[in-house]
């Protein structure tokens, strides 16, 4: 059911009763010179936010650099620490490899020992050849 409850002036009226007079009228020119004045207000916007898009552009060009750069630096220190720690493990071979007094086979398995476990490989490598030798003889000792 419908709300009859409705203003007078909104009396169901036919095409016919509307009124026509000159205050209905449109003035195409005037709204013609609205959109155009508002398509120049949005091109202009448009054109400022372009320049700040281009601004975070370069901003984020700059950033990306930046990471690039870093990232090279951290891949140049890995392969920097790998070689020093490759070279650290030759040396240490070459540093059991040369204690005399002991079969080659048996100072092999004392180098792989020490390769498994860095911290005792590296504080090897700090004692003197006399200490090396006892660290040696400690180390068949236990193991048979």
């Amino acid at each position: 059911m419908i709300n009859n409850s409705l203003p007078s002036s909104f009396n169901r009226k036919g095409v016919n009763d509307v009124d026509m007079s000159a205050s209905n009228t449109i003035d195409l020119d005037n709204d013609l010179e609205e959109v155009s004045l508002k398509k120049q207000t949005d091109s202009s916007t448009q054109t400022r936010s372009h320049r700040k898009r281009s601004h975070a552009s370069m901003l984020d060009d700059t950033i990306f650099k930046d990471l690039s750069s870093q990232r090279g630096k951290i891949a140049s220190a890995i392969q920097e620490a790998s070689l020093h720690r490759t070279n650290f493990f030759s040396n240490l071979y070459e540093e059991v490899m040369k204690i005399e007094g002991f079969e080659e086979s048996i100072l092999a398995s004392a180098f792989d020992h020490l390769n498994e476990n860095e911290v005792l490989a590296r504080s090897f490598m700090l004692k003197s050849d006399k200490l090396r030798k006892q660290w040696l003889d400690n180390f068949f000792y236990r193991n048979g």
